[in-house]
């Protein structure tokens, strides 16, 4: 009985370091995939005008950044830095040598987590191209009291690209439906109409001089009836007169 109560415990101990290895290790490993950083914007210009980039300090952790000296090199035959805008304890020298800017800066209190350390405007010409921007970091130091020690920072290199600007996209034209051809309409069969004493009349809706022919027709008709009315009348009173 007593071993296996020994047993049972030794596996509640056992259970219990695993629940807490589980614990601790992811956040082992979230802090470890944190990387300190040293890093500078990639942009493109339009030609004939500037744009900024930052060079920042990434995931610093405590004590935090207590110490930097960093150069920034370009390619002057493609852009020209006209500004510099220092983050909190940094000064700017855009003229430290040919094609370099120096970031230089220092605080007591340390700078822990993501800091912009300068904000730098380049101009574009009317050549288009491209000019790296290598940086250096001679010192890069935390600000541990007394002894600061060097920071094993990851880089980060960025860029300047000068190109054209693109042109204003064209507008699509809308589709306009097909207009349906109209079926022709079917013109309606003449009908023969039926003029006095049994004469037939041509044919009405005919084209060309119908109006014309038909209104001959109806005159020759009544000149035909008018003739046998004669006839008849004269037959009856060529009767009456042998009797």
């Amino acid at each position: 009985m007593k071993v296996a109560k020994r047993l049972g415990f030794g596996l509640k101990a056992a259970a219990a370091l695993v629940i807490a290895l589980g614990v601790v290790l992811p956040v082992v490993t979230q802090v470890s995939a944190q990387e300190e950083t040293v890093s500078i914007d990639r942009i493109t210009v339009a030609l004939e005008a500037q744009a900024s980039v930052e060079l920042e300090a990434l995931d610093i952790g405590p004590p935090g950044l207590g110490a930097w000296e960093i150069d920034i090199f370009y390619n002057s035959a493609v852009v020209t830095p006209v500004d510099c805008s220092p983050g909190d304890g940094s000064i700017c020298n855009l003229g430290a040598g040919p094609g370099r800017i120096r970031v230089t800066g220092a605080t007591a209190s340390g700078l822990v987590g993501d800091t912009t350390l300068a904000s730098i405007t380049f101009f574009c010409g009317e050549d288009q191209g491209a000019s790296a921007l290598t940086i250096a970091a001679p010192v890069f130091a935390d600000a541990t009291v007394g002894d600061p020690q060097e920071i094993d920072a990851t880089i980060q290199h960025g860029s300047v690209t000068c190109a054209e600007a693109p042109g204003p996209q064209p507008t699509p034209r809308e589709e306009r439906p097909t207009a349906t051809p109209r079926e022709a309409e079917e013109e309606p069969t003449p009908t023969a109409t039926a003029g006095p004493a049994g004469i037939k009349l041509p044919p009405t809706g005919t084209g060309g001089s119908g109006g014309g022919s038909t209104l001959g027709w109806v005159i020759a008709a009544l000149a035909g009836a008018g003739l046998a009315g004669t006839a008849g009348l004269g037959a009856l009173r060529l009767r009456a007169r042998r009797s």
